[in-house]
């Protein structure tokens, strides 16, 4: 059925959204950026290689989809899926036309992709005021940028090497320094968790910095790290007002917990990790 018949995956998609907005839609909500990647063998899948693979926790012949999530109070749920086409797939047209991947299909990065992705979400006024994504995204200055564009605010993840100028200091410097500086009594615990084991705690600070690699100026510094291993950070950048208070960064940023959880439900339950689709897009058919 999947491969014969002929359907508008974009137009079932939009229908999905406008039924899961009607029931969660939210002015505030949160939409979530990530990916997930599925095993797979051979080599004729759409978009199949050897990438990283976060189900394995480890490169391996895989495909990866970009996923975009929708976070309320009453619920979360999936809202868009993109699948990632590496560049040695795009620079082979006889492959991606033996898998029915349209000529018309450019390579995209995944920022690229969940910046598509947050293009469509706009044109369809998805109540959608922030969005979260790990550092694959939160270090991409483009998909910041164009998130600031449209007067969304984003709370999206950042690696260590970055180098950023508090807003007290005229001097760049590494986020190892900046941490080295902070004090200790300026931390705040919160809970938004409960494990196993009980409720889960972390430690967060947020301080104004402006970063080296883009052009919005000054903004957020978030800092997240465990009780028992304080020497561990997290850091996350934001472009909310500067009136934000700590508690509401973090409950934005710890927002993708829920979209991970469906993930895994939907691949151990739903056996998304284990379907055998072997072709792309062909027209209207998928």
């Amino acid at each position: 059925m999947l491969n014969e018949a002929l359907w508008d995956a974009a137009a079932v998609r939009r229908q999905l959204r406008r039924a899961i907005i009607q029931q969660l839609g939210y002015e505030s909500g949160i939409g979530v950026i990530d990916e997930s990647g599925f095993v797979k063998w051979g080599d004729k899948s759409a978009g199949v290689g050897h990438q990283y693979c976060g189900r394995v926790g480890k490169v391996e012949n895989c495909q990866v989809g970009v996923y975009w999530g929708y976070v309320a109070p009453t619920g979360a749920a999936f809202l868009d899926c993109r699948l990632y086409l590496p560049q040695a797939w795009c620079d082979d047209r006889a492959r991606c036309q033996a898998a029915k991947i349209p000529d018309d299909v450019p390579f995209q990065t995944k920022p690229q992709i969940a910046q598509a992705i947050l293009k469509q979400a706009w044109a369809e006024d998805v109540p959608m005021q922030r969005g979260v994504g790990d550092t694959l995204y939160g270090n991409s200055p483009g998909l910041r940028e164009a998130i600031h564009h449209h007067q969304r605010y984003y709370v999206l993840a950042i690696g260590a090497p970055h180098q950023v100028m508090p807003a007290d200091h005229r001097q760049i410097i590494s986020l190892h320094t900046l941490v080295s500086r902070l004090a200790e009594t300026d931390w705040e615990r919160l809970c938004f968790r409960v494990g196993a084991k009980g409720l889960i705690w972390y430690e967060w600070q947020a301080v104004r910095i402006t970063l080296a690699n883009d052009t919005i100026g000054e903004q957020w510094l978030l800092m997240q790290r465990p009780l028992d291993e304080k020497s561990t950070y997290i850091f996350w950048l934001s472009n909310a007002p500067v009136d934000t208070p700590i508690v509401t960064f973090a409950a934005v940023a710890l927002a993708r917990h829920p979209l991970e959880h469906l993930l895994e439900e939907a691949e151990g339950q739903v056996g998304m990790a284990d379907y055998e689709v072997r072709l792309g897009m062909a027209g209207t058919s998928r």
